[in-house]
């Protein structure tokens, strides 16, 4: 395998792609490619060392995923010349190398999109960069199994397209994107916004996709004649030392880069191991000891929302920080702008609630949704940022405002308390 046949493989050549089917050191130089499109995933978003797993993600996905893909195109069995039949591991190994060397694709997500752009353009490219990688990769291995297996491109495409269907859900089943907040008409900030309606689109056309796929699946199954065809036996060639070279550059540059983006990574991750833990007190006295320069470009301070249903007790977390924040001093703007655009986004149906409860006088369904303390916290920590809100933010402030002026004109919270109650039947 040479230095032009890991290039040419990405473009599809038929000569490359036979080059790398039958060198077990695509394997070893595979590896070594998905190592560094972890580092390439990972660098500017997880600690490295803390959560050193995520090295292992690329591995185990890429198993699967060539092992779901080569099961199915192998399931009917391919007749070998002079009575010999190609064993299903060794063909098995051939395509995880193959399928393992078109890692360079990945490098392309390492791009610090973050650094370069708003943030909501951020989002946005992000997830452009992540659709021109799952074509070019689709195509691609469509192309090595029409080659491999002497067939047309409909059979591998049908097959490609299901098992990354049947993945895609597994995986977007276990995202902390709840698609109800889409589906429930529930508020997000813009630069989420653009990830929360990609991630819906994205399900609902999975969802869609897969009796189709499975159909024209069983359809291929039945109705494939499989060809005559002789798979090129593996080789044992010397080490090609210009890809193992150009893989451990490759392993060795995004290294540099996560000297770079690390430090701010980490002093993150030390925010939200301590919301997680908790540890309000400890979040706040780091969040108070950097400036804002210091931490990721686009990070949604923690905690996150991890459900659809937003009431006292889980905004609690949020109020929590600020009020360890206030005991050591003025909360500094940048912190107020987060946690306050990140209190009007979850509590904009609240604030709807509390008005109409004002009028009923519903006083246990009013701190249910938030309690006066909090309604007064969120409107002392957006005061001094107010100009900074758009349009709609701004709308939202002004009610809470409202919301709190006619609480306490109607004499609501005499024993305000941070206890929260049910919902009324």
């Amino acid at each position: 395998m040479r230095l032009s046949d890991a290039a040419l493989l990405l473009v599809g050549s038929r000569r490359a792609i036979l080059a790398v089917w039958r060198d077990r050191w695509a394997l070893v130089v595979g590896a070594l490619l998905v190592l560094s499109a972890s580092l390439a995933r990972n660098y500017d978003g997880h600690d490295l060392v803390r959560e050193w797993t995520v090295f292992t993600h690329g591995f185990a996905a890429s198993i699967v995923n060539a092992f779901l893909m080569y099961a199915l195109m192998a399931f009917v069995p391919v007749p070998q010349r002079e009575g010999r039949r190609s064993p299903f591991w060794s063909g098995f190994l051939s395509f995880l190398g193959v399928f393992w060397m078109t890692a360079p694709m990945a490098w392309l997500y390492g791009i610090p999109w973050e650094y370069m752009l708003p943030a909501e353009s951020a989002v946005l490219a992000n997830i452009w960069t992540l659709v021109l990688v799952a074509i070019w990769r689709l195509w691609l291995i469509v192309r090595v199994f029409s080659v491999m297996f002497n067939v047309g491109w409909v059979r591998p495409l049908i097959f490609v397209l299901f098992v990354s269907n049947a993945v895609a859900i597994v995986a977007m089943y276990t995202l902390p994107m709840p698609l109800i907040d889409i589906m429930g008409g529930l508020r997000h900030p813009p630069e989420q916004l653009v990830l929360t309606r990609f991630y819906t689109f994205g399900v609902m056309h999975t969802f869609l996709a897969i009796p189709f796929t499975l159909v024209a699946m069983l359809i291929a199954l039945g109705t494939f004649k499989p060809p005559d065809v002789e798979w090129p036996p593996t080789a044992r060639a010397s080490a090609p030392v210009g890809v193992l070279t150009i893989a451990c550059l490759a392993i060795a540059g995004w290294l540099i880069a996560a000297l770079w983006a690390q430090p701010p990574v980490r002093r993150k991750m030390e925010v939200e191991w301590a919301v997680a833990e908790q540890r309000y007190d400890d979040a706040a006295g780091f969040l108070l000891a950097h400036p804002p320069r210091e931490f990721p470009p686009v990070w949604d301070l923690p905690p996150r929302r991890k459900g659809y249903i937003d009431n006292a007790e889980t905004r609690a977390p949020v109020f929590a920080i600020l009020a360890a924040i206030e005991a050591r001093g003025e909360i500094p703007d940048w912190i107020a702008y987060a946690y306050g655009r990140k209190l009007l986004y979850s509590s904009s149906h609240s604030l709807d609630i509390i008005a109409a409860n004002i009028r009923e006088g519903d006083e246990e369904r009013i701190r249910w949704v938030m309690t006066l303390e909090q309604l007064a916290t969120m409107c002392r920590v957006l005061e001094p940022v107010a100009a900074r809100l758009d349009g709609r933010e701004s709308g939202w402030y002004l009610e809470a405002r409202k919301n709190l002026d006619d609480l306490l004109a109607e004499g609501f919270g005499g024993q305000s308390t941070t206890e929260t109650a049910p919902p009324p039947g």
